[in-house]
């Protein structure tokens, strides 16, 4: 089942990979953003409205869960600036962390091949911790655009030993 986004009267939305992602205004895009699982989203400097999305995600107890990789590719398939991200709710059972990493994209429009630095976020519930736990995420671009990202973690017990 999908989640529903509220998005702003007047506004219509994008839809990549069967989900709601986001408001847009009449501006042509000026960058592509990928957000958690991969997701598209185009910007553009005169967005300033807030979008929310609710996902869940799903991982072994006391194990690093990525929760999403977050960068931005330019149209010239160069790094732009990196988006702002804060916990604005923090998970009951656990902790969420940020690494640096690089994403490696291939044929994303018209870049076939590109390499640019990402935000990975990372929860990791405690050992004995077995449920639902919830987070919440607010992700601004350079250009001001928001997104609050509502993440439900299933976390499942861990089997002793179990390396993934």
């Amino acid at each position: 089942m999908m989640p529903k986004t509220r998005m702003p009267s007047g506004a219509s939305g994008l839809a990549a990979t069967g989900r709601l992602l986001g408001a847009i205004k009449a501006a042509p895009p000026k960058c592509l953003r990928i957000l958690p699982a991969f997701l598209l989203v185009l910007c553009a400097p005169v967005w300033a409205e807030t979008a929310s999305t609710q996902r869940s995600v799903k991982g072994p107890a006391g194990q690093d869960i990525r929760i999403g990789v977050y960068a931005t590719i330019r149209p010239d398939c160069k790094s732009g600036p990196p988006p702002t991200i804060r916990l604005t709710v923090p998970p009951t059972h656990g902790q969420v962390t940020v690494k640096q990493g690089k994403l490696k994209a291939t044929n994303l429009r018209q870049c076939l091949v590109t390499e640019v630095p990402a935000f990975v976020v990372i929860y990791k519930s405690k050992p004995e911790f077995s449920g639902d736990d919830a987070l919440t995420l607010e992700v601004v671009n350079a250009d001001g655009k928001t997104q609050i990202q509502i993440v439900t973690v299933n976390v499942g017990p861990h089997a002793p030993g179990q390396k993934i």
